[in-house]
């Protein structure tokens, strides 16, 4: 494949002068062209791979190279998909078993108070005892993705799975 054939009649073939392209130009045409090819769910196979690479000019040890680079990657952004859907999840959990039986009951309880005495006057003191320690565990949630006692128990259930199986 000739370089001037790749514009393929574009305004900047004229008689005598070819368009020159410079890596970054060159890396970023191949990746729109290679995007506008996804769209239509194209895949390659390595043989594919390894001519364009000789295309390109590239030897198989970079290609070698450029594939473990790009497969380091992918597990990189997996793993880092995995750990935000964690924390989210935790997040989550915190909300749902910490924070709402805090506000569902504390209501209940500010409510009781003040339609008993007309005033709140006891019911301010759970409230400050349940709201304290929810200030205090929600940097341990964010500090810690996998739960409290997620080690511990997973340590406790594995102990005791046999019993479990007998259950069943």
């Amino acid at each position: 494949m000739d370089p001037q054939g790749l514009a393929g009649g574009a305004a900047g073939d004229s008689a005598g002068s070819a368009e020159t392209y410079g890596a970054d130009d060159v890396q970023r045409i191949l990746a729109i062209a290679l995007d506008e090819r996804s769209r239509s769910d194209t895949t390659f196979s390595s043989v594919a791979l390894s001519d364009m690479a000789q295309e390109l000019g590239l030897d198989g040890s970079d290609l070698a190279q450029a594939i473990k680079v790009w497969q380091s990657e992918k597990g990189l952004v997996a793993k880092e998909a995995a750990k935000v859907l964690q924390k989210q999840r935790q997040w989550q959990r915190f909300y749902r078993w910490e924070l709402l039986p805090c506000l569902a009951v504390n209501t209940f309880l500010l409510l009781l108070n003040f339609s008993l005495s007309g005033a709140i006057t006891w019911a301010i003191y759970p409230l400050l005892g349940w709201g304290l320690g929810l200030c205090l565990s929600a940097p341990l949630f964010a500090l810690n993705p996998g739960g409290f006692c997620q080690k511990g128990c997973q340590k406790d259930y594995a102990g005791k799975a046999h019993l479990l199986d007998e259950a069943v």
